[in-house]
């Protein structure tokens, strides 16, 4: 999953316009056009994946062996 970020300014920003300006949409057009979005993944790395698996299964192996146990009066 990729997800755009905060706007970046560039170093192409037009300082012609004031803010004022700004703020009320005129000279958006031209401002739309330079700026650039950063891009941020959310997906995590194989590795972790795989270790978030086996942490499941331990735990799972850990209950099981438990109600094992209870079951046989231990």
């Amino acid at each position: 999953m990729t997800v755009l970020g905060p706007e970046v300014e560039s170093d192409t920003t037009p300082s012609s316009v004031p803010e004022n300006e700004e703020r009320r949409g005129e000279g958006s057009e031209e401002r739309r056009e330079t700026v650039e979005r950063r891009e941020k993944s959310y997906i995590s790395p194989k590795w972790v994946t795989i270790l978030g698996y086996l942490l499941t299964f331990v735990v799972l192996m850990a209950n099981v062996y438990v109600f094992v146990q209870l079951g046989l009066g231990n």
